[in-house]
């Protein structure tokens, strides 16, 4: 847990979506929708403009924002899969919106240990941390919340782990 409070909340944001990405290749569910969500997501990381990612997130046919699935998605997910996915949705994306337009505040860690709790849930083994971020240094405590973009060829290294 320690290792999640010390995560900025770009890092968190990007760790769930790959708690997410998890999920979904475990249970063997693909779908455009998702890999657009994913993209989006991980793309916090290199994100100058918060505000523009956030509009951005807002129109994607899978928002997490509370819409309903898209038909196109339900049709891969039985009903026992439906509830479980959605909560793993709905939590991922607050990860990064929760903070988005107000103080800094530790909902961002809430809402990425309710992501693993789905997951939990689900006898699904969370992703590895280190091979996310293995050149990560510790952010210190005093450092501003979202953190600092990666490097292009992090980013790309990252963003491949879910492709």
């Amino acid at each position: 847990m320690e290792i999640l409070e010390n995560l900025s909340t770009r890092e968190k944001q990007a760790y769930g979506a790959m708690c997410l990405y998890k999920y979904c290749k475990i249970k063997g569910i693909a779908h455009q929708s998702i890999n657009e969500l994913l993209n989006h997501l991980v793309s916090i990381l290199i994100s100058e403009d918060l505000a523009t990612w956030e509009r951005k997130g807002a129109v994607l046919d899978l928002s997490g924002r509370g819409d309903p699935i898209p038909n196109s998605l339900t049709t891969y997910l039985s009903n026992d899969m439906i509830e479980s996915f959605t909560r793993l949705v709905d939590y991922v994306v607050e990860i990064g919106f929760v903070d988005m337009y107000g103080r800094s505040s530790t909902d961002p860690l809430m809402y990425l240990q309710l992501a693993l709790d789905v997951l939990y849930e689900n006898k699904i083994q969370p992703p590895d941390i280190q091979e996310l971020f293995p050149y990560r240094k510790p952010r210190d405590s005093g450092s501003e919340a979202w953190g600092e973009t990666v490097s292009k060829t992090e980013y790309e290294r990252i963003q491949a782990l879910i492709a």
